[in-house]
């Protein structure tokens, strides 16, 4: 009796060495890192029409196939070696197959006119390149004081458009010329 049991001890133990190795033969892309699998120094670039998106994080896992998740969060648009918009944010999710970065939690977002857009979170869209600010807006330059609903940023157009409640302060003073 002893020997049977010890036979198919030995047959199952095969079998998981088996499994074992035919799951080594899958492709890693096939399947989404478990979240408990984190990534330290994640870097994305997206080579677009407007310029190089670069898109840094401390910390990253994936949700799904091609969502990262995010945390500290910078992004960097630059186009022939001048930085057009910089992206801090302390949370986000990156969507490679629609080239979408969404961000949250103290965003900042600095133009290279010398514009700051500050917002709860942002949705970048890679297919349009354009931000939109969600939950609110304040817009600063030079002498300027803008506070809104809602912000659209077309990157391409280099217009912002500030839509709801919109209240500003202009300062025309010596500091300022």
């Amino acid at each position: 009796m002893n020997g049977g049991n010890a036979h198919v001890h030995r047959s199952g133990g095969f079998l998981a060495l088996l499994v074992l190795f035919l799951l080594t033969l899958l492709p890693l892309s096939s399947a989404a890192l478990p979240p408990d699998v984190k990534i330290k120094g994640f870097s994305v670039i997206q080579e677009g029409e407007t310029g190089r998106w670069v898109i840094l994080a401390t910390e990253a896992f994936y949700d799904v196939e091609t969502v990262a998740v995010l945390e500290d969060v910078k992004a960097q648009l630059v186009k022939d070696q001048i930085a057009l918009v910089d992206v801090k944010g302390k949370r986000g999710r990156y969507i490679s197959d629609r080239k979408t970065l969404s961000l949250e939690g103290g965003v900042t977002v600095r133009t290279g006119y010398g514009y700051i857009f500050r917002a709860p979170a942002i949705v970048w869209s890679g297919e349009d390149s354009t931000i939109t600010s969600k939950g609110g807006v304040e817009i600063q330059s030079r002498g300027l004081n803008i506070k809104a609903r809602s912000l659209r940023y077309s990157i391409p157009a280099q217009q912002t458009t500030v839509n709801g409640d919109i209240r500003s302060v202009w300062r025309l003073d010596e500091r300022n010329r």
